[in-house]
């Protein structure tokens, strides 16, 4: 059919399928069908008209008595027709005897009614170059009043577009005529003049074009595609849809009567809004709550300080230049282009306002548009007030916010995630999959609660007084909080329907949606409601949720007006709920819409308490939904949840933007929608490998059959998602997105250690362990997603110090000065100038310092002096044949870096600082304490590395040591053989000086026994003594376990365990503690002296002389291997 029409044409009728998975409603649904349908639409160059009425067209029950609702009637038109009727609008009707709704098109030939429409400020002016003086002179001529100045210049505008700069498109058609015209001319006659005429009707042609180029860019609001070359049919027709789209034509009045008629449909919004805005219902009481956060004196002096002229450039700059204007019409690319006329007289107004506190009613003037929710709003509840803020009232919020910005997130609750830095949506919605997967995993009887509340117009609703009282309470100086309250309550509102302004609405209460200031001023009263619930819990009221044993509890989740409640399932804590909630509720004005607010239980949870939960709370119970844009799941994810992602890119990548776009423009627009509309999600989760490739291949197709529907790709993907420099067109590859933004929570667990979502999955699944090194793949779909996503980061993971370009010996990248000022280097030269200095009579003596019995080579030195053997014998080198076969010392260092790595380099170290202690100071170092020293030195080293994993079964360097000084302490030990059992202790200072030692034996006791007699023995000796403070050491854990855990009554060794446990509810200071073996050698000695003691007990008031070098190794602080 295409073929046989070269005009604009529309179809409509019943063409039986669907494009996307929203437009049915039960049923399955076909990614292979809707595909077919597009490919359609495609060839034939049409695109949907769009509807308002029903959602969908056709509706039958299927089996089981549950319908299935599709949108299966539609009306299709090509581009130009779509130009050519900007006012057509399609209407679902009411269904009476078929299964089919009738659908009414309207071409918009009713005349509509023409009311007042506000001034807009035209970007094209500003490319005429006499436009510049008229701005100057009209701001100029007004004194520095910046609200006289803005009047006058819109004034001047609006002259200047009568009466020089006209009609664009009528100036357009005047030259096409006059170039016709001296073109026809020149068919017939050679004409200088005539030449010089048509080039400068075609210089006149072109600048005319841009700014129509310019006229249609500014009221496209297309946020995709930058202003570009030859895209203006591409704007015109994103301007055409997006006024139709914003368009109301019917509704549902309040009374339930469907109704189109426009003027009616005005008069009811007024007064549905009216009544939203101007009604006020709350107390405005103050909520008092203990140990509030309050600013501090520098937040406060940072609130009050006055603004300087860069501040409020920085306001503007972060503005985008083409935002709907407010009343006064001009857009923040007027104040940007004139800076250097309006910037000190806006500045002075800014600063003005910052110290009074006071600002001009005229600057609140608010614009109200309204925004659908859905598709196909049928009432006004479907819509969002969006308030449109002249750009000089923006400005003073936008200073204020700035401010604020620097210092919010210390007085709000980790609780609350919204435009706080360094905080997003992502936060809350990993806390709350990570708790749906608990719950869908718990078994616990009891169970847990989720209330997902719905804030019915929250920001409309805010009350006045108590905004007030709550800046109070958090400190906020006098003089801001005027400045605040004046910018809340000195608003007027129009409301704009269809485009005509109507009739002002002075409000009450409420934020006005599209000021900068209100999401925080709103965030902070739901602070209040965040104490409320901290207190409670704090009180034991409040039975939060806790999915981790050492994790924190989690009683509640904001994000702005998202609010999430957890507690558990008890009808008691339901009720607190709900008391907490309405206190909360009268005194701000705020309303709980329970029709859409959703419960949400453990899979223990009975129906029956169900029931009776949803009769205490009127929240019926169902499946989470969505959250904040995120679909909230539990297990695998199915291809239904990622068809959203599809559907809104699809759309995006609509085939008619191909066609009016030039290559260049349909890859901008290409890399903008694959790194933007994903980007949410893949932010959270981990993409299937089929979503990834569908992705790139609407990429693909989008840039290379944009024009026709048809085609070839010219380059390789490969080529065409390299970097611009190295030749590519910089496309993103979905999965290396979605890798890298996945990353991000991987360097969270890393870094983020503030963050409330880290506390919780490093609880949950890291404990005390690194992201790095984390074995566990098992959890919830996030967590798997990270650690996909850490294995493939893993394998780029590079030590770098400091900012990564940093010299390691001469730069101070530790904090503590250059290493090369700490580190000494072995300067082996050294040694062989000895030797040769001796062979030349200037030294008389070449022998070695520590052995003084052979020459010092370096090989000796490192090496073959017996002293030094020892070392390396201590640490196992002497183990392998070839340690002492090479003589060569740069061969002999490589071989034992092979060896030992790490630990060969600094034993060396260490024994070059031995030797040289012994020069230098004359003092001899032992050969365990160099082998000691060596050890810990290469666990430090090792450990700086974190692609090096240090091996927990490799030796270990342990010994006696005292808990604390002051201090005495008991070492005790038993052993058993054959049929001997003995037991023995010693007591020493925390020195390691002698008390007391003892030994004895028993008939018939296990080596448990034995242990346990051990510790009573020695502490009954301790307290005759009259010892107070005692540490009790045994290499026995499974006696530790069971004096401090306790044993049954009827166990074989309970009546020691007792008599131990009266000896420490004595007045004295006692503790019990498990020591390695290798820590206990004295009291071992002693015990295995008890084996052949002739008395049941012996003490001894001065050691034997068999354990005094143990007594003396342990008071030196020698150190043993522990393999």
């Amino acid at each position: 059919m295409r073929s046989l029409f070269q005009l604009p044409w529309v179809l409509l009728g019943n063409f039986n399928d669907i494009l996307f998975g929203h437009e049915q409603r039960g049923g399955n649904f076909s990614n292979a069908r809707a595909s077919e349908f597009q490919t359609m639409l495609d060839n034939c160059d049409l695109l949907d008209l769009g509807y308002f009425g029903n959602k969908y067209t056709w509706q039958r029950p299927s089996m089981g008595g549950r319908l299935i609702s599709r949108r299966l009637d539609r009306a299709l038109g090509n581009q130009s027709w779509r130009v050519l009727f900007p006012e057509a609008t399609l209407e679902v009707l009411t269904r009476f005897h078929s299964d089919h709704n009738p659908i009414l098109l309207r071409c918009g030939l009713v005349q509509r009614r023409r009311g007042v429409r506000p001034f807009r400020f035209e970007a094209a002016w500003a490319t005429h170059e006499g436009f510049s003086d008229i701005v100057k002179l009209a701001w100029c001529g007004e004194g520095g009043n910046v609200l006289n100045a803005l009047q006058a210049t819109r004034e001047e505008s609006i002259k200047f577009n009568r009466e020089v700069f006209c009609n664009i498109f009528r100036r357009k058609k005047s030259l096409e005529a006059k170039m016709k015209g001296v073109q026809k001319a020149l068919e017939n006659v050679d004409s200088a003049s005539l030449i010089r005429l048509q080039g400068e009707l075609l210089q006149e042609y072109n600048s005319i074009l841009l700014q129509e180029k310019i006229h249609w860019f500014q009221k496209s609001r297309e946020q995709w595609i930058k202003f570009g070359n030859k895209n203006t049919t591409f704007f015109h027709t994103q301007t055409v849809i997006r006024r139709r789209r914003n368009h109301v034509s019917g509704l549902f009045l309040p009374n339930g009567e469907w109704c189109s008629d426009n003027n009616v449909l005005e008069h009811e919004a007024s007064l549905y809004f009216k009544n939203i805005f101007c009604m006020r219902e709350a107390t405005g009481e103050s909520i008092i709550t203990p140990n509030m956060p309050t600013l501090s004196d520098d937040n406060k002096n940072l609130l009050v300080a006055p603004v300087t002229k860069e501040e409020v450039f920085k306001a503007l700059t972060g503005m985008k230049s083409f935002k709907a204007p407010g009343p006064d019409g001009f857009q923040p690319i007027f104040f940007k282009l004139y800076w250097h006329v309006v910037g000190d007289d806006v500045w002075n107004l800014i600063n003005e306002a910052f110290q009074t506190g006071i600002i001009d009613t005229k600057l609140a003037e608010t614009l109200i548009v309204l925004i659908p929710k859905v598709d196909a709003p049928l009432s006004y509840k479907d819509f969002r007030p969006i308030s449109l803020c002249n750009v000089v009232y923006k400005l003073i919020t936008k200073v204020l916010v700035n401010r604020l910005r620097v210092f919010i997130g210390n007085i709000m609750s980790p609780l609350q995630s919204s435009f706080i830095p360094g905080r997003s949506t992502v936060d809350n919605a990993i806390i709350l999959q990570e708790v749906l997967h608990f719950m869908n995993k718990s078994k616990r009887k009891k169970g847990d609660l989720i209330f997902k509340l719905d804030l019915e117009k929250a920001y409309d609703r805010i009350d006045w007084e108590f905004l007030n009282n709550v800046l109070l309470d958090f400190g906020f100086p006098d003089i801001t909080c005027r400045l605040i309250m004046n910018c809340v309550s000195s608003s007027s509102l129009h409301l704009l329907w269809n485009g005509v302004k109507s009739a002002a609405i002075i409000p009450r209460r409420g934020l006005r949606q599209g000021d900068p200031l209100s999401p925080y001023l709103f965030v902070l009263c739901m602070e209040k409601l965040g104490l409320l619930i901290n207190q409670a819990v704090f009180d034991h009221r409040w039975q939060p949720i806790k999915i981790s044993k050492e994790g924190p509890s989690i009683s509640h989740l904001f994000f702005a007006d998202d609010c999430l409640l957890f507690i558990k399932a008890h009808n008691s804590q339901v009720r607190l709920m709900q008391i907490i909630i309405d206190e909360f509720c009268t005194k701000s004005g705020l309303k709980i819409n329970v029709e859409k607010s959703r419960a949400f239980a453990s899979k223990t949870i009975t129906s029956a308490k169900k029931a009776r939960i949803q009769g205490i709370s009127n929240i019926r119970f169902t499946t989470l939904g969505k959250y904040l844009g995120f679909p909230i799941f539990y297990g695998r994810p199915r291809r239904e949840v990622f068809q959203p992602v599809m559907d809104r890119i699809s759309a995006k990548l609509a085939t008619w933007k191909g066609k009016l776009l030039s290559k260049p423009g349909r890859v901008t627009l290409a890399n903008a929608v694959i790194s933007s509309i994903p980007t949410f999600f893949m932010q959270l989760y981990w993409f299937p490998n089929y979503i990834c490739s569908t992705l790139d291949q609407m990429s693909r197709d989008f840039i290379w059959k944009g024009s026709s529907g048809k085609g070839i790709n010219l380059v390789a993907w490969t080529k065409i998602t390299r970097r611009r420099r190295e030749g590519g067109l910089n496309t993103r590859i979905s999965r290396f997105k979605n890798v890298s933004l996945l990353g991000k929570l991987v360097w969270d667990l890393l870094q983020g250690h503030d963050k409330f979502w880290v506390s919780i999955m490093s609880k949950k699944y890291l404990l005390s362990d690194s992201i790095l090194k984390c074995q566990r793949k098992q959890g919830s779909y996030v967590w798997r997603s990270i650690i996909k996503a850490h294995d493939v980061l893993l394998l780029g993971f590079k030590l770098k110090l400091g900012n990564g370009d940093v010299s390691f010996w001469f730069e101070d990248w530790t904090g503590e000065g250059p290493l090369c000022e700490k580190v000494w280097a072995i300067d082996v030269h050294d040694l062989e100038m000895r030797v040769g200095m001796f062979k030349r009579h200037i030294m008389g003596n070449d022998k070695c310092r520590q052995c003084d019995s052979q020459e010092e080579t370096v090989m000796h030195c490192f090496r073959d002096c017996h002293e030094v053997q020892e070392v390396w014998r201590i640490l196992q080198f002497v183990s392998c044949d070839t340690f002492y076969q090479i003589d060569n010392f740069k061969m002999w260092v490589n071989h034992g870096i092979k060896l030992g790595g790490a630990l060969f380099l600094s034993t060396i170290w260490e024994i070059w600082l031995g030797r040289n202690r012994l020069v230098f100071e004359g003092s001899k170092t032992k050969a365990w304490q160099v082998a000691l020293a060596a050890k810990s030195l290469s666990e430090a080293m090792t450990n700086v590395f974190l692609n090096h994993e240090v091996n927990s079964n490799l030796p270990k360097w342990v010994g006696w040591s005292a808990p604390s000084e002051n201090c005495v302490i008991l070492n005790t030990d038993g052993s058993v053989m054959e049929d001997k059992a003995g037991f023995g202790g010693v007591l020493r200072s925390s020195n390691g000086a002698w008390i007391h030692g003892f030994c004895g034996n028993v008939d018939g006791y296990e080596i448990i026994g034995v242990e346990l007699l051990g510790i009573l023995q020695g502490l009954r000796i301790a307290q005759r003594l009259g010892l107070s403070r005692v540490y009790c050491q045994t290499n026995s854990l499974a006696a530790v376990k069971w004096i401090q855990g306790g044993v049954s009554h009827m166990h074989h060794y309970s009546n020691l365990v007792q008599e131990i446990h009266k000896l420490l509810d004595k007045d004295w200071a006692v503790s019990i503690s498990h020591v390695l073996r290798e820590c206990n050698k004295c009291a071992d000695y002693f015990a295995k002296l008890g084996l052949n003691c002739p008395d049941r007990l012996t003490n001894f008031m001065e050691p034997p002389l068999d354990v005094i070098p143990l007594l003396q190794a342990d008071a030196a602080g020698e150190r043993f291997l522990r393999v």
